[in-house]
């Protein structure tokens, strides 16, 4: 059996696929998300590169050369967006809080794609969700398509 089919490889950090950012691209981003790859893009090019040859070691150091190719690619299209004049409504960066048709409350930031982290409350702007409520006010009722199903979503609070 090849080399390339055993389990010597199972255990191998997963590398990271570049996505491609188009050149003169403008993408969005929050100063939080902007500083955030920043420092991340710092940490990585600070660390060495592992010596050994191992297989685990060139996937490690294949990964992390991918992850900061991307990052670089990233800053560079990064547009940090200023707090919008009427914050009274729901635009890029929000910090909103909603309540669902079953009275549940979640709050959400409003984020750029290259920073989404739904576990973090942080949602893309793209997202069915986010486009939904965009524009909205405190008060505000959208009809929405979630994973789950059609819901009714009421914007309770806004924050920037």
């Amino acid at each position: 059996m090849s080399k390339a089919f055993t389990k010597d490889d199972a255990d191998a950090p997963e590398v990271v696929p570049f996505v491609h950012v188009a050149p003169g691209e403008r993408r969005l981003v929050t100063w939080d998300g902007y500083r955030a790859m920043q420092q991340e893009l710092a940490r990585l090019q600070e660390q060495e590169r592992p010596q050994d040859a191992s297989l685990e070691a060139r996937a490690q150091g294949a990964a992390r050369d991918a992850r900061i190719t991307l990052l670089q690619a990233r800053l560079a299209a990064a547009t940090p967006a200023q707090p919008p004049a009427d914050q009274t409504r729901v635009f890029f960066g929000a910090r909103v809080t909603l309540r669902d048709s079953k009275g549940n409350m979640k709050r959400w930031r409003i984020v750029g794609p290259d920073e989404a982290d739904a576990p973090a409350g942080l949602i893309s702007v793209e997202s069915p969700l986010a486009r939904a409520i965009l524009g909205q006010a405190v008060g505000g009722e959208v009809d929405v398509e979630l994973p789950r199903g059609e819901d009714v979503i009421t914007v309770l609070d806004i924050a920037y």
